[in-house]
């Protein structure tokens, strides 16, 4: 998998620590790799050539509030009443 920039919706979160990353660019979640805007006090950071990007090496996942977690109920065990 490559790089792609994630929806707005999703939320990406380093597995290890449970953070949620902000101001992401771009994931590679399979490689585990982050890009980000580096932001000190509320305010993106700057270089000569525009604002810093981190790439990060992270154990990654996507989440999508709201959404399913797959888990389905299991509603096909019925005990016997014999």
């Amino acid at each position: 998998m490559a790089f792609f920039t994630p929806a707005p919706h999703q939320r990406i979160v380093d597995v290890v620590s449970g953070e949620i990353l902000s101001h992401v660019v771009e994931v590679d979640p399979v490689a585990g790799r982050v890009r980000r805007f580096q932001v000190e006090d509320d305010v993106f950071v700057r270089d000569a050539d525009g604002f810093v990007i981190l790439d990060e090496a992270r154990e990654i996942r996507l989440d999508v509030p709201g959404a399913s977690t797959g888990v389905v109920a299991d509603t096909d065990r019925h005990e016997d009443a014999a």
